[in-house]
């Protein structure tokens, strides 16, 4: 992750960028896979916020909700009646 003083939020405030490339490369030696095993094609970032993915490829995130379990017409894990998720 890269932080990058900006401007554009509020004065001072950094902004975190999370670049998935990184491990799609490897530049941590002790990850548990080889170099070129994941890539665009089998990698997803999950983030709350969309701007921590601009340095991302396109396609490569999704920004789910967020959840709030006192929202009790907060519907996207499913309806209540069920075991299954909305995703």
């Amino acid at each position: 992750m890269r932080e990058i003083n900006t401007n554009c939020f509020s004065v001072g405030q950094k902004l975190l960028l999370k670049e998935i490339r990184k491990l799609w490369e490897k530049q941590e030696p002790n990850l548990p896979w080889e170099i070129e095993e994941y890539d665009a094609s089998n990698t997803l970032l999950a983030a709350t916020k969309s701007h921590r993915a601009l340095l991302n490829p396109p396609h490569t995130s999704i920004f789910p909700y967020l959840y709030c379990h006192w929202h009790k017409e907060h519907n996207s894990l499913g309806d209540g009646n069920s075991n299954n998720q909305g995703y």
